[in-house]
């Protein structure tokens, strides 16, 4: 039986040969926005895929922004509504 290169494996969906974003590298902090959109902790040092998929990618900005703008909308409305 062979294993999967962890190289070649999205992080996130599985999906093999079509890992192309490294998680610990860019501009963008992806490990963290992992951790804060789904609650997994992401470490370079856990021997686990360091790259997702370019479709997890852009789920994952999404779903970043989302959660943003929820905290957001909700601080701005407990803000106003205190007396």
């Amino acid at each position: 039986m062979s294993y999967p290169d962890l190289n070649k494996i999205c992080r996130l969906c599985l999906k093999e040969d079509s890992a192309d974003v490294n998680i610990f590298s860019g501009k963008i902090n992806v490990s963290m926005r992992i951790m804060q959109v789904a609650a997994i902790e992401v470490q370079a040092t856990d021997d686990l895929p360091d790259n997702i998929c370019e479709e997890c990618r852009i789920q994952l900005e999404k779903s970043y922004l989302f959660r943003k703008r929820c905290q957001i909308s909700d601080n701005k409305l407990k803000k106003h509504l205190r007396f």
